[in-house]
């Protein structure tokens, strides 16, 4: 499973790196764990979009879960989420159906555009992507802050808040009032569009 080590990566004139430096370790200090934590001071691949920081989780997690940009309002319950897991992934519950469907396909990357605006239950839909990025070792899950990422997102085209891409090939906008919710949307898309995650 590897060491529970979080990374963070901050580029030249990053915009928010101390920020979420300070998110992560007011949260662990909150949690009272033991992990590591390591800063690298080296550009990532969608810095030049949004010149913010990525967060890299291992342990569990295996570098699967990545956060880009700070992840802070409504998403600090996330990170205490996701810090929880990487110390005791019994802590990760994801529906039998779920992880049946998903473990059942090949590589699933997933990338979730989240606001602090956001109207339609972002920190629930992260939430169940996190858990099942835990206990799915076939799932790779980017998270982003659309705030620090405008650029990157007009060059994808995409106007709505939450967005979930899933593999480049499926994009959807969903909508989620808990995380049950969101397991059960998420089921929804793979099996509306299996044939193209069979591809």
């Amino acid at each position: 499973m590897g060491d529970k080590l979080v990374e963070i990566y901050v580029g030249p004139g990053c915009v928010t790196c101390k920020e979420m430096i300070e998110e992560i370790s007011n949260t662990v200090r909150k949690l009272n764990i033991a992990l590591k934590f390591k800063t690298i001071n080296k550009e990532h691949e969608y810095f030049k979009k949004t010149k913010a920081p990525m967060t890299v989780f291992y342990g569990v997690f295996e570098g699967r879960l990545r956060y880009v940009g700070w992840m802070c309002c409504h998403m600090e319950r996330i990170i205490e989420r996701t810090l929880a897991i990487l110390v005791n992934p019994m802590e990760a519950k994801v529906p039998d159906q779920v992880r049946a469907s998903i473990s059942s396909l090949n590589r699933v990357d997933v990338r979730m555009f989240t606001s602090p605006l956001c109207p339609t239950g972002c920190p629930d839909i992260a939430e169940a992507l996190v858990n099942i990025t835990a206990v799915c070792n076939n799932v790779y899950c980017t998270i982003i802050g659309a705030i620090e990422a405008l650029d990157l997102m007009d060059e994808l085209g995409i106007s709505k808040i939450p967005t979930v891409i899933l593999n480049n090939k499926v994009r959807c906008s969903l909508n989620a009032k808990s995380v049950n919710e969101a397991y059960e949307n998420i089921l929804d898309v793979i099996s509306k569009n299996i044939e193209k995650f069979k591809q």
